[in-house]
């Protein structure tokens, strides 16, 4: 059941088959998740919500609007009724880990470790109660009938790629606000971007292995890094809201305060090294004479011969699959479907 698509599978195809897959483990999961399989089970399950939204954003330029709207507005309602209880289990995780750092001083853990069991005891969070699962349940069932159906355009132009490029975008333009604002919510908003590319990248990962693989990695390791950070976040606020001695307060806003300078420094570094390409070589237009010429400009048109021929494209470059410190005039020489070239030197 990978996440993604498979070489030579029709755009159209390949979309229904993720779309279903995703759908059908997710109500997998809602199923499963009763007693102390629950915390695990919901995490899965908006997992793999997540996974279907990335889809639909990469196809969002095959998709009617009205389409689009209703696929992408099921899949965060579903998400959202099941954000509660994930919410509860990250603040006492995070928690968990300050105390094992010995940077929180045990009277304030202990106080907030109460203020947090109590928070969810009074919540009582009917999210997968017996009525609530299968009115969830029911929503995926009738979004599946309706992808089933679902007119999506043959991407004959390659617009699927601009879904990569608009996300990469995205991507940049949450970046420069979580930092010109520094506000955690902007933070938040950028690591889901981040997280929509690298499920991206995971859906074409077949038509150009390496170059996914790297994209891959950085965009976990930076979601991974604005994540804690968001999850510190959480704790702060929460902590915020409840009656704890102004010491105690003091204490926590200094050490989350520590820890995301430290993650925001690091997540900046990662950031810029990830988004400095652009988005040129994603948008639909006409293929260069070859591939090798702009590298990695040209990667759209790399991943759609890809996907379509069924080879992989670093076969095309002998020499610069196994050197990737390579110049683009090395490059150039090593292509195989370009004039032979000397190198230099």
């Amino acid at each position: 059941m990978a996440f993604r698509f498979k070489l030579q599978e029709p755009m159209e195809q390949g979309i229904r088959r993720i779309a279903t897959q995703q759908i059908d483990r997710a109500v997998t999961q809602i199923e499963a998740a009763t007693g102390a399989a629950a915390p695990t089970s919901v995490h899965e399950t908006r997992k793999s919500l997540k996974r279907a939204r990335a889809l639909l954003r990469f196809a969002r330029p095959l998709l009617a609007s009205a389409d689009f709207k209703l696929a992408n507005s099921t899949l965060r309602d579903v998400g959202k009724a099941l954000s509660s209880t994930r919410d509860f289990d990250v603040l006492s995780e995070t928690l968990a880990k300050l105390q094992q750092s010995a940077a929180l001083k045990a009277p304030t853990a202990e106080r907030l470790s109460k203020f947090i069991y109590e928070a969810r005891t009074e919540v009582e969070d009917p999210t997968l109660s017996d009525q609530r699962r299968p009115e969830l349940i029911r929503q995926l069932h009738d979004l599946r009938a309706a992808l089933s159906e679902m007119p999506i355009a043959a991407d004959d132009k390659g617009l699927a790629t601009a879904g990569i490029a608009a996300c990469i975008t995205d991507c940049r333009k949450d970046f420069e606000n979580a930092f010109s604002s520094k506000h955690d919510e902007a933070f938040h908003d950028w690591r889901k971007t981040i997280q929509l590319h690298w499920r991206q990248m995971q859906l074409v990962e077949r038509a150009w292995p390496a170059y996914c693989r790297a994209r891959i990695d950085e965009s976990r390791a930076l979601s991974m890094l604005i994540g804690t950070d968001r999850d510190l976040a959480m704790l702060a606020a929460f902590a915020a809201a409840r009656p704890l001695p102004k010491a105690m307060q003091r204490e926590i806003a200094r050490l989350v305060a520590d820890h995301q300078a430290e993650l925001r420094l690091e997540a900046k570094a990662r950031g810029e090294r990830l988004l400095a390409e652009g988005t040129d070589g994603w948008k639909p237009t006409g293929p260069p004479p070859c591939s090798c010429a702009l590298w990695p400009r040209t990667a759209a048109t790399t991943f759609r011969a890809g996907l379509q021929s069924g080879l992989d494209p670093r076969a095309r470059f002998s020499r610069y699959a196994s050197k990737e410190d390579a110049t683009d005039h090395e490059r150039q020489a090593a292509c195989r479907r370009c004039p032979p070239r000397p190198l230099a030197g």
